[in-house]
């Protein structure tokens, strides 16, 4: 197995990137801490970073949203470092070992890989498309998802791919479940690698404490978090 690439030379993302707008000063993490325990998910983990704004409506004529890129440096990178704080406390909170549990893995992913996950979300009412969308926005241009994850849809909204490194593609995963408002509870997700083979599929989890999302329910916002 090659050894760790160094920031410079691992792989590029695109040359077109968002030069970030200043941080809004009533942004908040979308993590919160529960105050009852790690065992119980607070319910402010499922509504958005913020209400929409000028930068989210900008946003939902973009197809995709890449993040600032890495630090200059020749140091050796190890997989954790591509673990970022916010990913770090989702996986803690959102017990990753109950919410991403794959249906089929063709074989382990390599920690420096390449690969994206796919989500047919053609089924899924226009409002919520667009509010995950508004959701990866503030997460990846607030590099909460790292350097190295960016996300792209297709023009008439049938898809969303969100790329991000083989180490932390149940990581990345979980994000999603957020962005979905816990509609991958029923919905399939898939893991492609860099040649475009399948190699993870998702298919929601047995977990009691989540609920579904698939429709907008009796108003405009995300669901009560229950």
């Amino acid at each position: 197995m090659p050894s760790s690439p160094t920031r410079a030379a691992s792989e590029s993302l695109p040359s077109k990137r968002h030069r970030r707008s200043a941080p809004i000063s009533e942004s908040r993490s979308v993590i919160t801490r529960s105050s009852s325990g790690a065992g119980v998910v607070p319910s402010d983990l499922y509504r958005p970073i913020r209400p929409p704004n000028e930068r989210h409506l900008s946003y939902l004529e973009r197809f995709e949203i890449h993040p600032l890129g890495p630090p200059v440096g020749t140091s050796d990178l190890t997989p954790d470092d591509l673990l970022t704080p916010k990913l770090r406390e989702l996986a803690r909170q959102l017990n990753i070992a109950k919410r991403y549990s794959p249906v089929e893995q063709k074989r382990a992913l390599r920690p420096f890989e390449r690969g994206y996950w796919q989500l047919e979300w053609s089924g899924w009412r226009p409002t919520l498309r667009e509010r995950a969308w508004h959701f990866l926005t503030d997460y990846i241009l607030e590099g909460f998802a790292g350097w190295g994850v960016w996300c792209k849809r297709a023009e008439d909204w049938t898809w969303l791919r969100v790329y991000c490194w083989g180490h932390i593609a149940g990581h990345v995963y979980l994000a999603l479940y957020l962005a979905s408002e816990r509609a991958l509870k029923k919905e399939a997700a898939r893991w492609l690698d860099g040649a475009g083979d399948v190699v993870v599929i998702t298919h929601g989890h047995q977990n009691s404490e989540s609920g579904e999302s698939m429709d907008d329910g009796s108003n405009d916002g995300t669901g009560d978090g229950t």
